[in-house]
């Protein structure tokens, strides 16, 4: 049986209020839908509710609600990209991705890296998190995130330059 959530009431609605909107925001420049982003904020406090450890404090708590919304995220395009497969081959053609349409050139350039690197990007620099702070969340040791987040710079940099966003921009 589960352990369940050793939180007061009082105790969950500062956690929530504290953490809401930034973990809110972080689904939704995640996934680019506000819709499943609330899905997935809602099953990340459920979640939280029902099987975290009892023994965290409310900082690890917070590091948990991120941990968890990243892996329903992974778990939803991952399913999403096997539906899509096989969509495309039941149908003979390719599967299209709805949310690159009419997007802005940055929000264009987001959506040509990989989930990990848009992860790794907002982490650090939408959430201002420290790499420790990434590393616990993402499950990978620290010098791991250094490496990861510099070649996902390089990548988006790339992508940027490739498309002509930086033009103005001297190097």
């Amino acid at each position: 049986m589960t352990e369940r959530l050793a939180l007061s009431e009082e105790s969950f609605f500062e956690l929530h209020a504290r953490s809401h909107r930034s973990l809110r925001r972080y689904l939704i420049g995640m996934t680019g839908s506000v819709e499943l982003a609330e899905e997935l904020l809602q099953e990340s406090y459920l979640r939280l509710l029902t099987r975290a450890p009892g023994s965290l404090a409310q900082p690890q708590l917070v590091r948990y609600l991120y941990t968890v919304a990243t892996r329903l995220a992974n778990d939803h395009f991952r399913r999403r990209k096997v539906e899509a497969r096989w969509q495309a081959s039941a149908a003979g053609d390719p599967a299209r991705d709805e949310a690159e349409v009419e997007r802005s050139d940055l929000l264009r350039a987001l959506g040509r890296l990989t989930l990990r690197q848009r992860t790794l990007l907002w982490l650090a620099y939408v959430e201002e998190l420290s790499h420790r702070e990434i590393a616990g969340i993402l499950d990978l040791g620290e010098r791991s995130v250094r490496v990861l987040l510099a070649r996902s710079r390089r990548r988006l940099e790339k992508i940027l330059r490739e498309s002509g966003v930086d033009r103005g921009r001297d190097r």
